[in-house]
């Protein structure tokens, strides 16, 4: 069973952030069966008996994140489901470190490296198509405010660290919470 996380700020965060809702999750209806791509670790219940003979749940390859999907792959692929239960909700705090533009861009080029092992020639053509697109809506969606010129960075930057891991460049460096 999987829930939703929902950001707390301990005060009031910078418009842009709470307008394009940048630390929201998605959420699904109660009793959704969900596919691994929509699963995460935030905040999940489930029977420790799905362990049972794995030695590594999250996997080393997946250092800098990635390893809560891959760990959930697995899971539905040895026959194990996962529903969403939209009433048990949990809160994070979204400290002021993560209130930053630099932080969203970081952690997109980063989702985009951690595809590394799911990376198929489908989904690299889609990212070839998608950087000059993005680039492109640059131009003309930072009239419409800070917070969709961000969500087209951040897509944008989804990627192209794509696209650099399939060449065997790696976008980040160290932890992307450092700012």
């Amino acid at each position: 069973m999987l829930g939703p996380v929902r950001p707390f700020f301990d005060r009031r965060p910078p418009a842009w952030l709470t307008r394009g809702r940048f630390c929201e999750r998605p959420e699904h209806q109660t009793g959704t069966v969900l596919h691994w791509r929509q699963t995460r670790t935030g905040n999940v219940l489930f029977r420790h008996n799905i362990l049972h003979g794995i030695s590594h749940p999250f996997r080393k390859e997946f250092a800098s994140g990635g390893e809560d999907n891959d760990f959930f792959k697995r899971m539905m692929d040895a026959g194990h489901k996962f529903v969403w239960c939209n009433e048990a909700v949990v809160y994070e705090v979204v400290p002021p470190e993560r209130w930053k533009r630099t932080y969203f861009l970081k952690r997109a080029l980063l989702r985009g490296q951690n595809q590394k092992l799911f990376l198929t020639s489908g989904s690299v053509g889609r990212s070839l198509v998608a950087v000059p697109v993005y680039t492109a809506l640059l131009l003309i969606v930072w009239i419409l405010g800070q917070h969709v010129l961000l969500r087209y960075a951040i897509r944008l930057c989804d990627h192209v660290g794509k696209l650099l891991v399939a060449v065997g460049v790696n976008p980040i460096r160290g932890t992307y919470l450092n700012g």
